[in-house]
């Protein structure tokens, strides 16, 4: 058989199971642009960690990416106990790509770097440590050359688009949510630190006590014009972080840009499971299906085991909370309601591989709906490389950025 005939049928290959009702279709990103060369090995786009659907279009959406290739090195010898990482290209710039789904494959068609307000493109690198948690450490190389930080470095992690069509972004480094225009160009950054610009307005300063590396992970639009995001993981609401990593309750913040309030939810993880450790769990990303109900992706996994699920949640009767409670030291849902909380409403609809998820897709971090029977996923694929022993050396793995459409059979509404 024609070998490129052979790739195409692959890439539509269909799985239909009757436990999940669904048809799930893949779509491999084929035209990445290139980023450069590193030790021999040539990097292209990817680390896609955010997905939005352009409405009433043909298969259309924006993807963003994260911060840019890096490379764990906290285990080098010259770390000396930092949390070093390699950022093989010091100016590359976080990117909003437009794409659409054409002749079996997902393709993109226009890229954008996001804008600081000053009309310069933000970068991935670390923040200052006075403005983060992340306490990553940046080099150029396995010498341990310094790149510096960025008081603009972000490392996005989803996007979404308003009914006035601003977009808005979250990253994990503040945890920061920016505002951007049509243009890209940033009009509003909320951050729990303290002002440095005009344009700078104040989340709840808790935001600024997650988990390092952890923070924003998911973004989305209500049609009521408010804007959620959700954390990463449980924060490190004090310094008892040992009790904190036994913590299940991530927060879903709500966002009003026209009043600036602010309440947050809780959303509850799965505890332990098998190998996979309370602390092991993840948020992949968040998108609304109305105005109080909404998909989240799930993740885990530790010593070859990983779960993955799409769940529905709502917040029609949680609590919201209005200050900077430290939830996180009670643990579990049952302890909330002790206290007369109550988390979100949290129902498992399926198991990613139980409808054809790719094993070797480890990240699912992008989730859009389409319609009400269909919804679109995206993996991150870390840029094609990976770092097992952590001391700046690193492989390529061939692993593919894939757009996933999956069509339901009970609709979501």
């Amino acid at each position: 058989m024609n070998t490129k005939l052979l790739l195409l049928l692959i890439s539509i290959f269909v799985i239909k199971t009757a436990a999940a009702q669904t048809t799930t279709q893949t779509y491999p990103i084929e035209n990445l642009p290139k980023i450069g060369k590193y030790k021999g090995a040539t990097f292209y786009e990817g680390g896609f960690s955010g997905l939005y659907y352009l409405p009433n279009t043909e298969y259309e959406f924006l993807i963003i990416t994260d911060r840019g290739p890096n490379i764990p090195a906290e285990k080098h010898g010259i770390a000396n106990g930092k949390k070093a990482k390699i950022f093989p290209f010091e100016n590359y710039a976080p990117k909003i790509f437009k794409a659409k789904l054409e002749n079996g494959k997902c393709v993109i068609t226009k890229s954008h770097a996001y804008l600081r307000p000053d009309g310069q493109k933000a970068t991935g690198l670390p923040l200052p440590q006075d403005r983060s948690k992340n306490e990553e450490v940046g080099w150029l190389n396995r010498k341990g050359k310094p790149t510096g930080t960025d008081i603009w470095g972000a490392d996005s992690e989803g996007i979404t688009v308003d009914k006035e069509g601003n977009i808005w972004i979250c990253e994990e480094y503040g945890a920061s949510i920016w505002k951007l225009n049509s243009d890209f160009k940033t009009q509003v950054r909320y951050t729990p630190y303290p002002k440095d610009e005009g344009i700078e307005l104040q989340l709840d300063k808790i935001i600024g006590k997650q988990r390092p590396n952890r923070g924003f992970e998911g973004i989305t639009a209500t049609p009521n014009g408010k804007i959620y995001a959700i954390m990463q993981s449980p924060m490190y609401t004090t310094k008892d972080t040992e009790t904190l990593k036994k913590s299940r309750l991530h927060r879903i913040l709500e966002l009003d840009p026209q009043t600036g309030k602010q309440v947050t939810y809780i959303f509850e993880n799965p505890g332990k499971m098998g190998e996979i450790r309370q602390r092991d769990w993840k948020v992949g990303d968040i998108t609304a299906i109305n105005d109080t109900e909404f998909l989240v992706l799930v993740h885990g996994k530790r010593n070859g085991e990983s779960y993955k699920s799409i769940n529905k949640v709502s917040i029609t009767n949680a609590t919201p909370l209005h200050g900077g409670e430290k939830v996180e030291l009670l643990r579990s849902a049952e302890k909330l309601e002790e206290y007369g909380i109550k988390v979100v409403e949290n129902e498992v609809l399926f198991n990613l591989k139980d409808i054809g998820w790719n094993p070797n897709h480890e990240k699912p971090e992008g989730i859009a709906i389409l319609n009400k029977n269909t919804i679109a996923l995206i993996n991150d694929n870390d840029y094609g490389m990976e770092s097992k022993k952590e001391d700046g050396k690193f492989e390529m793995t061939g692993v593919k950025s894939t757009l996933y459409i999956i069509t339901l059979e009970t609709p979501l509404w």
